[in-house]
C-alpha cells in the first residue's frame, strides 16, 4: 500500500502538477529547500558579505570535520536538512529503479528533469543565502550525484572532503577495481584527500584528474592537535573503551555484500566480533568498579549483535548492565581522552588513539591471524603497537591493566612514517589549507 500511495503521488506531481505548472512546483520546491537550510556554525557574527559561505550536504556524516572547519575565521557552514534532499529526488525518480553518475552525465528523462530543477533552485539558494560553494563528504553517495550535475550547471563550485580515508595498503587494489566497475566520477571542483594512497586510487580508478585532487590531511585530525596543545583531562572513573568494528571490516565482502553484518561463523571477522564483544561484556561483569564502554557508529542491526551476545554467552539484557554503555553518541575523541585504554581494529581510530598517546590494543586473533590476516589494517606497524593474539591473551591483557590500576599501559606514540602514510600531516592545519585552496577558487 505504502509503494502504491507514493507511486501514486509521484505520478500527480510529475504528469499533472509540474507538467501544468513547473515555475509553481519550482516556488514551492524551493521554499521546501530554504526551510531545511540552517546556519550551522561560524566564528564571527554572521555578515554574509564577508564570509565564505558554504553549504554543506550531509553534515550528519562528517561532523568532527565541520568542527574543525569552524574554527577557520570568515567561514559560514550551512548546513541542508539531508531528509529534504531525499524528498526532492524522489518526487522525480521512480523508487524502483536505481540511478547511477552515468545517468547524470548521460541524462536520460528521469534525472534531466530533476537536475534542470534542482539547478533552478540552488541558484535561487544561492542568490539568497549568497552562497559560494557547495560541500559534501563523499563523491559516492546516490543522493548527491544530481547535486554535483545541477552545481555544474548553476555554475556553482562543488568540492568533497573524501571522509572515508582509511584506505589502507591491502585492499588499494580492491578499492580501486571496484571504483572502476562502478565507473565513479567527481564532477564537482575539487576534491580534498587525507592522503596520497587515496589520491592514486582516485586517478587510477578514473574517478578525477590529479588537477582535481588536493591532499591535505583530514580536518577531524586537526580537533586532535588542538586538544594535545590545549588540554589536560583526568579521568575520575577508571574506562576501558573498544571501539566497536563490523563483520565487513577491511574491506571484506560478505555473502550478501549490501550487508555489514552476518549470521554465518564463516562470513567476514564474524568471530573476531564475537570473541572480543563477548569478553568485554565478561570483563564488565567481572569488574563493576571499571567503567566499560563500546562506541559504535550506528545502532541498529549493530546494537542487536552485542545484546545477542550478551544473551547467549551471560543470559543477561545488555542494558542491565550498570558499568557497560553501549552507544553510536558522543564525541570520539572525548571519549578516548576520558578511557585508561582503547581497543581498536581496522579503524581510524588506531591512528588518534596513537596521535592522543593514549593506551592502545590491537585484537589480531580469530579471522585477523587466519583467513583475512590479508585484510587487517596497518600490518607493516603492529610490531610496534601492543596487539592480543588470541582472545585467552586479550582478556588477560585487560584483566592485567585493570588489576594494575592502568599503571603498567603501553602508551606508543604514532609512528612519522605512519602518519605520513594515513595522514599526510600532524600540523592542525588541514582545516585551513581546504578553505584557502577553496577561496581561492571561488572568491
Amino acid at each position: 500500500m505504502k509503494s502504491f500511495l507514493r507511486n501514486l503521488m509521484q505520478f500527480i506531481f510529475l504528469h499533472i502538477l509540474y507538467k501544468l505548472a513547473p515555475r509553481l512546483m519550482k516556488f514551492f520546491m524551493y521554499k521546501y529547500l530554504k526551510s531545511g537550510i540552517k546556519l550551522f556554525s561560524s566564528t564571527l557574527p554572521r555578515d554574509q558579505k564577508t564570509f565564505l559561505n558554504i553549504l554543506v550536504l550531509n553534515p550528519e556524516r562528517f561532523m568532527q570535520d565541520i568542527e574543525s572547519l569552524t574554527m577557520v575565521k570568515g567561514v559560514n557552514l550551512l548546513s541542508l536538512d539531508s531528509s529534504i534532499q531525499y524528498k526532492l529526488n524522489s518526487l522525480f525518480l521512480p523508487h524502483n529503479l536505481s540511478f547511477k553518475i552515468d545517468q547524470y552525465m548521460n541524462f536520460n528523462r528521469h534525472t534531466k528533469r530533476l537536475v534542470e530543477c534542482l539547478a533552478d533552485i540552488l541558484k535561487q539558494a544561492a542568490i539568497d543565502f549568497d552562497i559560494h560553494c557547495i560541500l559534501s563528504p563523499s563523491f559516492q553517495y546516490r543522493q548527491d550525484f544530481p547535486y554535483q550535475s545541477a552545481a555544474k550547471i548553476a555554475a556553482i563550485n562543488y568540492f568533497v572532503i573524501f571522509k572515508e580515508y582509511l584506505k589502507d595498503p591491502v585492499i588499494k587494489n580492491q578499492f580501486t577495481t571496484e571504483y572502476k566497475i562502478k565507473q565513479y566520477k567527481f564532477l564537482g571542483s575539487k576534491m580534498f584527500l587525507a592522503n596520497q594512497n587515496l589520491q592514486e586510487i582516485m586517478i587510477d580508478a578514473g574517478v578525477a584528474n590529479k588537477d582535481k585532487l588536493s591532499v591535505v590531511g583530514s580536518p577531524r585530525i586537526d580537533n586532535i592537535y588542538r586538544k594535545l596543545m590545549k588540554e589536560n583531562f583526568t579521568n575520575i572513573t577508571p574506562t576501558v573503551t573498544l571501539f566497536s568494528f563490523m563483520h565487513c571490516s577491511g574491506g571484506v565482502r560478505l555473502n550478501d555484500p549490501l550487508e555489514h553484518f552476518s549470521y554465518d561463523p564463516n562470513d567476514g571477522f564474524y568471530n573476531l566480533f564475537y570473541e572480543t564483544h563477548k569478553s568485554l561484556i565478561g570483563l564488565a561483569l567481572s569488574n563493576l568498579h571499571i567503567s566499560f564502554n563500546i562506541k559504535l557508529k550506528y545502532e541498529g542491526e549493530w546494537l542487536k549483535n552485542i545484546e545477542q551476545i550478551a544473551l547467549n554467552e551471560f543470559k543477561t539484557n545488555l542494558a542491565s548492565i550498570p558499568n557497560l554503555k553501549v552507544s553510536a553518541e558522543g564525541n570520539v575523541h572525548d571519549l578516548m581522552m576520558a578511557s585508561n585504554l582503547i581497543i581498536s581494529f581496522n579503524s581510524t581510530t588506531v591512528i588518534e588513539t596513537l596521535l592522543l598517546q593514549r593506551p592502545l590494543l590491537i585484537p589480531i586473533f580469530a579471522e585477523a591471524s587466519g583467513k583475512y590476516k590479508d585484510h587487517v589494517f596497518f600490518s607493516k606497524y603492529l610490531d610496534r603497537f601492543n596487539c592480543a593474539f588470541s582472545s585467552q591473551e586479550f582478556k588477560l591483557k585487560i584483566q592485567d591493566a585493570i588489576d594494575s590500576k592502568f599503571a603498567h599501559t603501553q602508551k606508543t606514540e604514532c609512528p612519522a612514517d605512519m602518519v605520513k602514510e594515513y595522514i599526510d600531516s600532524f600540523d592542525g592545519h588541514s582545516a585551513d589549507k581546504i578553505i584557502n585552496e577553496i577561496k581561492e577558487i571561488v572568491l
